[in-house]
């Protein structure tokens, strides 16, 4: 006979910590490709600015060099194991014409994360 009890709890051992998802971590998304460096730059200053505020960030530039022979969806999947361990989103400028940062968008959204814009800057 099959054993359901050890599979469930096989199952429970491996579902993702819900201290993780209680502890405030902010998520940074936003636009990459077609960018320079990846948009690396706009990256490091927001989680820069985030950290200085007291937040735990977890940034995908920090997570990974960029490469461009690597597929997009190899980031894409990658990082959106780390968003789901988050508690809070951040999303930079130029978001919404991203199809990666508009698809962590929605998988914050519909999981109830807080969601933060970055702040439209006008130069001077």
């Amino acid at each position: 006979m099959f054993d359901y009890h050890n599979l469930f709890s096989e199952a429970l051992a491996s579902r993702v910590d819900d201290d993780l998802v209680t502890r405030e971590i902010t998520y940074i998304a936003g636009p990459m490709t077609g960018y320079p460096e990846f948009n690396y730059p706009a990256f490091a200053a927001a989680a820069i600015e985030l950290r200085a505020l007291g937040h735990r960030v977890i940034s995908p530039a920090e997570l990974h060099p960029a490469d461009p022979n690597v597929a997009w969806d190899w980031y894409l999947r990658r990082d959106l194991t780390e968003l789901v361990k988050c508690s809070h989103i951040y999303m930079l400028n130029g978001w919404v014409n991203s199809k990666g940062a508009a698809l962590e968008y929605h998988v914050a959204s519909t999981l109830g994360m807080k969601i933060t814009h970055q702040p439209v800057r006008i130069a001077p």
